[in-house]
């Protein structure tokens, strides 16, 4: 078995994360390994448009979670790119979680849940790359329901996780938005020791 030091390419819905880590896969000359979370949702009967409670999305998070972590594993290569990190995942579960009153148990498997997020974070990813919403919205109908304000939220929910996180991470700066500058960005930072 490897040893991983996978780039995660981290950030709410919709920031240009799987444009950047497609070029990044070309230039850098390593395997980008992308994580459908929408076929997860179809395979148990959802869409990713619809909206969701707590329960539901615990349990499709941690489908993805299972597919995603089933996938880096079988990665026969040292070094990889992802679109998605399983601190988005963690991200993406939250959003989901009010103010409203949830049984302990619950509240339980959201916990073990989150840990179980930082674990596989810190087995895979070496370098993660937290892209901001600085790109202009596109509403997609065939993609997760979301919205400008949630994106800054599921933004500043990855960017806290990423500060408790024992990994190498960088924020991508807010007015580099052109993908050269981007790819520039992430590949000086990819090749620092």
């Amino acid at each position: 078995m490897f040893m991983y030091l996978a780039l995660g390419i981290c950030g709410a819905h919709r920031t240009g994360k799987t444009t950047l880590a497609i070029a990044l896969s070309h230039k850098l000359g390593i395997p980008f390994i992308p994580i459908d979370a929408s076929s997860v949702f179809l395979q148990h009967g959802y869409h990713p448009s619809q909206s969701f409670g707590v329960s539901a999305r615990l349990f499709l998070q941690q489908k993805i979670l299972e597919k995603a972590e089933s996938i880096w594993f079988e990665v026969d290569e040292p070094s990889f790119i992802c679109d998605r990190t399983p601190i988005d995942m963690a991200a993406y579960m939250l959003t989901d979680v009010s103010n409203s009153e949830l049984d302990q148990h619950t509240q339980d498997e959201i916990m073990s849940y989150l840990g179980e997020c930082f674990r596989v974070a810190k087995r895979y990813f070496g370098k993660i790359v937290l892209v901001p919403p600085a790109i202009p919205f596109i509403p997609a109908h065939d993609k997760a329901a979301i919205n400008e304000p949630l994106i800054f939220k599921l933004h500043y929910e990855i960017s806290g996780m990423l500060s408790a996180l024992d990994v190498d991470y960088r924020k991508l700066p807010n007015d580099c938005i052109e993908l050269s500058d981007r790819v520039e960005f992430v590949e000086k930072f990819w090749r620092e020791n």
